[in-house]
């Protein structure tokens, strides 16, 4: 033999054979049939006689487990020899899909919703369309019937997120597991997943987006230049509708697809633009309306044959972001010069919205001019002319407002009698006291209009309004009407009436209040975060406030129950169905049960809690309630803990300056609203004056003089015409107060006789009362001189005189004797 056959024959060397015996481990091979039909006769009956139980025991995986995953290589390891072989056969979904098909051609939602989870998607094949196995091409044409009679069925005009979303949002879920997935998108993947984004287009099923998303994904490591624009624009107005601010990269990605494929087309811009302004709406921040003037920009670039009108949309919805990320007198800025050039280059809803914006954060002159330009009078528009009535409402001046439109509307313009301008000036008439006056209205407006008051907010604001100061019954009386004039329940008038019911103890107003709502046909409302909060929460909190007798330990009892009820109605609704007013409420309360050197600690866990651990963070920031009521609650604790945490708070969510200037409290990340956002990128908050009079109580009683001086000036930049802050008669009192207990007596004089006139500010009762308090001693002479007796009235006019002052601020009424020799026998101060 030679030496080359010698080494060939050595026993280290081991022949190997092609041998049936030893099948690949990976990769689908293909036996003639006849094997395949042995193997699954013997893994669908164990009990037969099996003549591979008597081969050898060798390593590789049993034939029949080996074929009936032969179409994937990521399944796991098959069982052993001795486990049931049907465990582990092919699971056949045509039973499954021909159910669902009848549930969705039958439009039962039920059963459909039972039918979705029950089919075996990871059995789904879905080969090339050239593909010789005919079970991959009947799974392929049935999934397009599927979707197809799902997107025939039609969606109810009041409510597009009906029962069918689930279905959308199980079938996106169902389809990213489909086995094979990528011989799909190689050939034609709009197809299929074309017509699941009409799907979750039409029924606006958010919580389907992310399957999508992974399906996309998958899209671009298979042949991203291959995949067509139709497909890229069904994904844009999939992710665009469905209305997910989180997903709104997915949005930029389609857009950047059909730029590059010059698929582009003008409406595909508008849904995109749409996309990014109600993400700025919802975030107040991300840099949407650079990213629509982007668009704006590639649509010109393509060459895209863009109408006026199309042009007036994409600006007014870059306006729209502007105003939510940087004010309304950013938007101005921008809005102003288009509508100077071109008249038309703003759509109407735009220019009236921010006309509207301006109007209400009392910037009046730049509401005019905006208007102006476009050739809108004031009086010509019900939105802006009620918007001026809100701003009137906002700055603390029912009286201004009542004075301007009557106490009927009767100065109104015909066309801005609306039913939001009854319900405004009822609101004013509240603030007045004018309880009985709201019921003539409405008496007259339901006799002389009836059409007019048939609306839900209207009828809340009055039954609110009815409950509070009038009485149960004739509230109740109220929601029986609005219902028998077809009115539908309103959530919120029912909580109205409830609190009240609860507060009161009126246990025949609560049964009968149940009663018409099982009459109605509406038993969940009862069963609403709101109600549940007004049964439960609110009235545990205002006994807090009211009842003074409250050992501690009872009260932080009440305090604890009221936040397992708010955090049961979070965990059962979802963080969209809570308000974010009930937590304000619950921070409130920890002013009335710790005292001051426990309260940061016990404030700061609850700011903790709702921010981070239940995800009220963005709302939190844009929130000028939360804010108030926290810097509220801080200012009750020592300046030495609190003065550098509520300056910090106020620079960061309305200056916009990073809290880490500013000292060594704002390091704990559980006082920071959004921990991963900077102060540059966090939604601006425009001061109101509920804000600013708490600001200026805590430079009164924790601040120096020189700060407060510096905040008197940092608001004067800020009031209109300069600035969007609002000052009403609540902040102008604190302001009045705060210098008056630093002992410039000068300054408040200044406020009273000059500030007072120039800004319009009608002095109240509370403002009255403030100076009589504080000038009541050593600054006595303040009230002696005659141009501030001018501008306060008549003493003997001040409602308060005979009235003990309520919270604690006095021990003894404010009358006659107590004021001594201030006053003369007509009732004037004596000078």
């Amino acid at each position: 033999m030679n030496g080359i056959g010698t080494r060939r024959l050595t026993s280290s060397t081991t022949i190997r054979r092609p041998s049936c015996a030893a099948l690949p481990a990976h990769g689908p091979v293909h036996p003639p049939r006849v094997t395949v039909a042995i193997a699954r006769k013997y893994a669908s009956n164990p009990a037969a006689p099996n003549t591979f139980a008597q081969r050898p025991t060798t390593s590789r995986a049993p034939v029949s487990a080996h074929w009936a995953s032969a179409s994937t290589r990521s399944q796991p390891s098959p069982p052993a020899r001795d486990k049931p072989a049907a465990k582990t056969r092919f699971q056949d979904p045509t039973p499954h899909l021909v159910r669902l098909r009848d549930a969705l051609h039958a439009e039962d939602v039920t059963a459909a919703t039972a039918a979705v989870p029950q089919v075996p998607w990871d059995q789904i094949l879905l080969h090339t369309i050239d593909s010789k196995d005919r079970r991959a091409q009947f799974h392929r044409a049935r999934l397009l019937g599927l979707l197809r009679a799902l997107n025939r069925i039609p969606t109810t005009t009041d409510d597009p997120d009906d029962q069918w979303t689930t279905v959308v949002v199980d079938f996106s879920r169902g389809l990213a597991q489909v086995r094979n997935l990528k011989f799909l998108i190689a050939t034609e993947p709009y197809v299929v997943i074309g017509e699941l984004s009409k799907a979750i287009a039409k029924r606006r099923a958010s919580a389907a987006v992310p399957p999508l998303l992974a399906v996309l994904d998958l899209l671009d490591v298979a042949k991203p230049v291959k995949v067509p624009g139709k497909l890229w624009a069904h994904v844009l107005r999939a992710v665009a509708r469905a209305g997910t601010p989180n997903h709104i990269a997915a949005v930029d990605r389609a857009w950047m697809h059909l730029v590059e494929l010059r698929d582009a087309r003008p409406l595909h811009a508008l849904m995109a633009a749409q996309a990014h302004a109600e993400a700025a709406l919802r975030n107040g921040s991300g840099g949407h309306a650079a990213h629509i003037e982007a668009i704006l920009g590639d649509a010109r670039e393509l060459q895209l044959e863009l109408t006026p009108e199309h042009v007036a949309d994409l600006n007014g919805m870059r306006v729209w972001a502007t105003r939510a990320e940087r004010g309304s007198l950013a938007a101005y800025e921008i809005a102003l010069p288009l509508v100077e050039v071109n008249p038309t280059g703003l759509s109407s809803k735009a220019v009236s919205g921010l006309a509207s914006h301006l109007a209400t954060d009392g910037l009046h002159e730049e509401s005019k001019t905006l208007l102006s330009a476009v050739g809108i009078a004031v009086d010509d528009d019900p939105r802006v002319f009620h918007a001026a009535m809100l701003a009137d409402l906002a700055a603390d001046n029912p009286v201004g407002l009542v004075d301007r439109v009557g106490t009927r509307l009767e100065r109104a313009p015909a066309a801005c009698r609306t039913v939001y301008a009854y319900e405004t000036l009822y609101r004013a008439h509240r603030r007045l006291g004018n309880h009985a006056l709201v019921l003539e209205i409405h008496d007259e407006l339901r006799r002389t209009d009836p059409e007019l008051v048939r609306s839900r907010p209207y009828y809340t604001t009055l039954i609110a309004i009815t409950a509070e100061f009038i009485g149960l019954d004739r509230a109740l009386a109220l929601l029986k009407e609005s219902f028998d004039a077809g009115v539908p329940l309103s959530t919120h008038a029912v909580s109205h009436i409830l609190r009240h019911a609860v507060e009161r103890n009126d246990e025949p107003t609560q049964a009968a209040l149940r009663g018409l709502v099982h009459s109605a046909d509406a038993d969940d409302i009862m069963n609403h975060p709101d109600l549940v909060v007004a049964q439960r929460v609110h009235p545990a909190l205002r006994q807090l406030d009211r009842d003074l007798n409250l050992d501690q330990a009872t009260k932080v009892q009440i305090l604890q129950s009221a936040r397992q009820w708010l955090d049961r109605a979070v965990a059962a609704h979802g963080v969209d169905a809570c308000q974010l007013d009930h937590w304000t409420m619950y921070i409130h309360a920890h002013a009335a049960v710790y005292p001051p050197l426990e309260l940061v600690d016990h404030v700061r866990a609850a700011h903790a809690h709702i921010v981070h651990d239940l995800g009220y963070g963005a709302r939190a920031a844009r929130s000028v309630e939360y804010l108030t009521a926290l810097i509220e609650v801080l200012s009750h604790a020592p300046r030495t803990v609190t003065h550098h945490l509520v300056q910090a708070l106020w620079a960061r969510h309305v200056d916009g300056v990073d809290t880490y200037v500013l000292g060594d409290h704002m390091l704990d990340a559980k006082w920071r609203i959004m921990p991963n956002v900077s102060a540059a990128d966090l939604p601006r908050i425009v001061p109101d004056d509920a804000l600013i009079s708490v600001i200026l109580d805590h430079f009164g009683h924790n601040g120096t003089l020189v700060e407060l001086r510096d905040f008197d000036y940092e608001l004067r930049r800020n009031l209109p015409p300069h600035g969007s802050w609002r000052m009403g008669t609540n902040a102008w009192t604190s302001l009045i107060e705060a210098y008056l207990r630093h002992g410039d007596a000068h300054s408040a004089r200044r406020i009273l006789v000059d500030d007072l006139k120039k800004y319009g500010v009608v002095p109240n009762d509370k403002m009255r009362r403030t100076v009589w308090l504080m000038t009541r001693n050593k600054m006595a002479w303040l009230v002696r001189q005659y141009d501030v007796v001018a501008v306060l009235g008549s003493v003997a006019s001040w409602k308060f005189v005979n009235e003990p002052v309520r919270g604690g601020r006095m021990d003894r009424p404010l009358d006659g004797v107590a004021m001594g020799t201030w006053l003369d026998k007509e009732g004037q101060v004596a000078m």
